[in-house]
């Protein structure tokens, strides 16, 4: 079974699902849906908006074909799918 939680729900609710997206896309060898993850406490769109779209027209591309793009505070890091 595939769960997405949004971010409007607690981070508490991954302890309750024991859920990771990055150890689901490998242990599943999935190609696709592009995930990204936002590791940072401050999601407002005024904070991070502008970021994040930067980061999404960077990796573009690989997003397109399937990649997990984690941000954070200070960087952004892209994995293409499947991982090896």
């Amino acid at each position: 079974m595939k769960i997405l939680i949004d971010m409007n729900l607690s981070p508490d609710w991954v302890k309750v699902l024991k859920l990771d997206f990055g150890v689901l896309l490998a242990l599943t060898q999935a190609e696709s849906p592009s995930v990204i993850q936002v590791r940072t406490q401050d999601i407002f769109p005024e904070v991070l908006g502008d970021r994040l779209v930067k980061v999404l027209q960077e990796h573009q591309s690989v997003l397109e074909k399937g990649a997990l793009l984690t941000v954070d505070e200070g960087k952004s890091r892209v994995r293409i799918l499947p991982f090896e």
